[in-house]
């Protein structure tokens, strides 16, 4: 029964593998709609040189193709509609629109196959083609009629998604509008014309995607002015049709236009007492929101205010309570959400910084037709928010690096009236950098490379200070040239971020985190930063070399260690695949891949190490010159093997100590013993020396004949 089960799996698998690639003569074109081929609708393939179906890339398509594809396919006069991003999955992407083809087109003489490319380098990015996403679907016999005169209509195919593409009717047919020039004024009347008096209409751009579908052509568009009168979008002005039929400005399966009609908002908590009392709400926290002003006995959201000055920020932050000399910082990206009742503002101004906003410029017109859309299109206009700054635990003038993801980097923060803030980065040079760094605590400084577009992060503090010039030898950056917020402007994204650069030298290795110096993880310095090295390929050939180049070892000392065994720093991982065959003097010598930096700082695999021993007694050898050398014999037990390190055993520092003390007592004894011995020799010598002189100067007849003269050897010794 199991053999009969195992029996039909198998031919169902190979069931399935047929239908999905069955044979196909080399560059055949079928759309197919994943049970079977047909000319009419279904996912784009071309038969590719292995005679295997293959999908086609959405990346740069045009309608135009799409039409060639019916056409090829037996249609006449089609007017397709193409689904890109289309969500259904195949085995592989084998051609796409080749790269550099702007006005890309193809001839009906020449086979689709041979117009696009199966050699693109975007078959191989994801972002362009990936196989569970980017196929295309095109239908060939859509249907598009069933509307008369003018009208309009909102069309969605994906019933999930509020709002739709908007469509007019032309002789019968639906037809897209183009979104070239489309904005808040032609949305308005959009809606107005589709039944909704009073709606806050919200719209973006390039909406394939979004309505799952483009559309087979324009009818309509591009509209260059609508009246704040009009009633439909016939009687709003347009650009000559050439527009609409040109792709740079109206392309069907990229510039349609995404409509919401809205309903205004029926909030019950809108009613105030003081004129131009003003409010923060929707934000996280109680600092930060919505700005709201009461006007006319109703909590109001300002809208249309691309910019207000930091002088006018402090002045609201300073009516909400936040004290003199406070922080703040405008927030345009309408985060915060939608109020109900809103007025639309030119200018807000504030000469200095108030305590209240009635002392400033304000100047209101109350059309009712501001338009929150997404946070990239807004209708042409931002909800204002506002965030407030208290004092914080901070002294003035420290700095920090915040949000950095290796040691000695990240976006520079300075404490200014008790609050951690950023620094522009007009002005900002090399030597404001190193006082920075400096004052961090990075004694050891060589220089930094600085960002000053926001890499870091923009974090949630505002700037504080701008131009800041410094000399270099100054201690701490308040002791430096600068302007302090809120007495300048600077864009929320020129801020400034560091990379504290190590005082080393190219190629150098350090062992780190060891037990003792002769032990640890791996660094090596590039471009004045101390990196690591990637356990791939790591071994104790390797090894030996690192104990080498710092010093006191012979080829034979040194010890791989994988996985990170000394701990893993902070750092960017710069080199990997090391391979030394043990002649070389430095680890640089070797053959090793190296990783850009900004890759190796997210390069996340363990790390190699280096134990390379306790050095054993050092002995001296002559040399082949004048001068002697120190020659440091191998740590005893050190395998010459690559890998081999059982048995291996160290001299311990403790032995090392008690075998010196032991060279020093018998050197010492033997010292004595010489002198004593020496002592001897010189007494004997002085004696014999005495008795002959005084025998020499005795008169002939009294000397002793020396036949009768003995000595008393023990006396004379």
């Amino acid at each position: 029964m199991k053999a009969y089960l195992l029996f039909i799996a198998l031919c169902l698998c190979i069931a399935v593998d047929k239908s999905a690639s069955q044979a196909c003569t080399y560059r055949q074109v079928r759309l197919y709609n994943g049970t079977s081929a047909n000319n009419r609708t279904g996912m784009l393939q071309i038969c590719n040189s292995q005679r295997r179906w293959t999908a086609v890339c959405d990346y740069r398509w045009k309608n135009s193709i799409s039409v060639k594809v019916c056409r090829d396919l037996g249609h006449t006069n089609p007017r397709p509609i193409t689904y890109i991003n289309s969500g259904r999955s195949w085995g592989s992407l084998g051609y796409v629109v080749p790269s550099g083809s702007s006005s890309f087109t193809c001839s009906s003489r020449i086979s689709l196959a041979n117009c696009l490319s199966s050699t693109s380098v975007y078959l191989r990015r994801s972002y362009a083609c990936l196989a569970t996403r980017d196929t295309i679907v095109i239908d060939c016999n859509f249907d598009t009629s069933g509307c008369s005169g003018s009208e309009i209509r909102l069309y969605n195919s994906n019933a999930t998604s509020p709002g739709g593409m908007v469509q007019m009717c032309r002789q019968g047919r639906w037809t897209a509008v183009c979104d070239f020039s489309w904005g808040c004024a032609e949305s308005v009347v959009a809606c107005r014309q589709l039944g909704y008096t009073n709606a806050k209409p919200k719209f973006t751009y390039n909406t394939a995607v979004d309505v799952n579908g483009s559309w087979t052509e324009f009818g309509y568009g591009p509209y260059s002015s609508c009246s704040s009168t009009a009633t439909s979008l016939s009687q709003c002005s347009t650009w000559p049709s050439s527009f609409r039929r040109n792709p740079a400005y109206c392309e069907p399966t990229r510039d349609t236009i995404k409509l919401e009609c809205l309903q205004p908002l029926n909030n019950t908590n809108d009613y105030c007492s003081t004129n131009y009392d003003v409010r923060l709400v929707n934000g996280t926290t109680k600092d930060e929101g919505r700005l709201e002003f009461c006007y006319r006995n109703k909590w109001t959201t300002f809208c249309g205010l691309t910019y207000i000055s930091a002088k006018t920020a402090a002045t609201l932050c300073n009516q909400l309570g936040y004290g003199g000399n406070s922080f703040a910082t405008p927030i345009y990206d309408g985060r915060f959400g939608d109020g109900d009742t809103v007025e639309y503002s030119r200018r807000m101004y504030c000469q200095n910084e108030y305590d209240d906003i009635r002392y400033c410029s304000i100047f209101l017109s109350n059309s009712g037709n501001c338009i929150i859309g997404s946070s990239t299109l807004n209708c042409n206009y931002n909800r204002l928010g506002l965030r407030c700054y208290k004092p914080q635990n901070c002294n003035e003038g420290d700095v920090r690096l915040v949000n950095g993801t290796v040691e000695r980097e990240g976006r520079l923060e300075v404490c200014a009236n008790g609050v951690w803030g950023s620094v522009c980065s007009r002005s900002f040079a090399i030597s404001a950098a190193y006082v920075a760094c400096k004052q961090i605590g990075h004694t050891n400084v060589n220089g930094a490379v600085i960002d000053r577009y926001g890499l870091y992060g923009l974090g949630n503090g505002p700037i504080v200070y701008n131009n800041l010039a410094c000399f270099g030898h100054e201690t701490n950056i308040n002791d430096c040239n600068k302007v302090i917020a809120p007495n300048f402007y600077c864009p929320i994204t020129y801020v400034v971020g560091l990379r504290c650069l190590d005082m080393c030298k190219e190629g150098d290795v350090r062992l780190t985190n060891g037990s003792h110096s002769f032990e640890g993880t791996v660094e090596v310095c590039l471009d004045n930063t101390w990196c690591l090295v990637a356990q791939h390929g790591w071994d104790d050939a390797d090894a030996r070399v690192v104990c080498k180049q710092i010093g006191g070892y012979n080829s034979s000392a040194g010890v791989a260690k994988l996985n990170s065994t000394y701990g893993r720093p902070k750092r960017a991982i710069r080199y990997s695949n090391v391979y030394c065959n043990g002649n070389e003097e430095e680890l640089i010598d070797c053959t090793h891949h190296t990783f850009e930096f900004d890759f190796g700082r997210t390069y996340d695999v363990p790390v190699a190490g280096v134990d390379c021993g306790v050095l054993s007694t050092p002995t001296v050898t002559s040399s082949s010159s004048s001068t002697s050398g120190i020659t440091v014999s191998t740590p005893q037990g050190v395998s010459s093997g690559s890998n081999d390190t059982k048995g291996t055993v160290f001299i311990s520092g403790t032995l090392f100590i008690v075998i010196g003390t032991c060279f020093l007592i018998v050197a010492i004894i033997i010292m004595v013993f010489v002198l004593l011995r020496m002592k001897k020799l010189s007494l004997k010598s002085n004696n014999t020396t005495d008795i002959t002189t005084r025998m020499s100067s005795l008169p002939d007849d009294i000397k002793p004949s020396p036949s009768v003269v003995s000595y008393d050897e023990e006396l004379l010794s």
